[in-house]
């Protein structure tokens, strides 16, 4: 609570022009107590404080929301990907936010655990989201977490990746990175890579089909 004051007291001036973002922060920090909620202020910018507790404030009735506010207390990219999380989310219409089964779901299958950062029942249909607020492309992630999604399923449309605009990562780079993790160009030419080549194999084939 100390941290809490602390980090409050900082954004005063903004508090005492925005009594609702005065109550979304008392009444999230009842709901999560454990949360750091001085280090999440902290964390965020004024500028984007009010949109940080408007979108958790929609977001508290759903499962594994906590998850989440551990991300936000911690600096750098964990805060960042936690953020989008939030902003993605809550952004989204009231219909899907009612879908919103999980945040941090977790799927086990025999290639190991999987971690999504959303899973929304649509209609009776799961769908998880993979989001990604990257400002620099990491290749071994994408190709590990991309490799476990297409062998463990057989609809792709279950799973959705969403990457966030960061000016690097962008809608005019993004099919180049994509590319790029799978195999090299020579001009203008896109050749798999041998990692690619024995990651699909007759085994990896055969899952592919339902």
């Amino acid at each position: 609570w100390k941290s809490l004051y602390h980090n409050v007291s900082t954004t005063a001036p903004l508090l005492r022009k925005n009594l609702k973002l005065l109550e979304n922060i008392a009444s999230l920090s009842r709901k999560f107590p454990d949360a750091n909620w001085g280090k999440i202020i902290s964390n965020a910018e004024n500028k984007s404080i009010e949109a940080l507790f408007n979108g958790l404030k929609k977001l508290e009735g759903k499962e594994g929301l906590s998850h989440v506010l551990a991300d936000l207390s911690v600096s750098g990219n964990k805060y960042l990907g936690a953020r989008y999380v939030v902003d993605y989310a809550s952004g989204q219409s009231d219909e899907f936010i009612s879908f919103i089964k999980k945040f941090e779901a977790v799927d086990y299958d025999d290639l190991g655990k999987r971690r999504y950062d959303i899973l929304i029942d649509w209609n009776g249909k799961p769908i998880n989201f993979e989001l990604k607020n990257w400002v620099n492309w990491h290749s071994s992630i994408f190709k590990e977490q991309f490799f476990k999604d297409l062998i463990k399923t057989a609809d792709i449309n279950s799973i959705k990746w969403k990457f966030k605009n960061t000016g690097v990562i962008s809608e005019s780079t993004l099919k180049d990175y994509i590319l790029g993790s799978f195999a090299t160009r020579t001009n203008g030419i896109w050749k798999p890579i041998s990692e690619l080549e024995n990651l699909i194999n007759e085994d990896v084939v055969k899952k592919l089909f339902p």
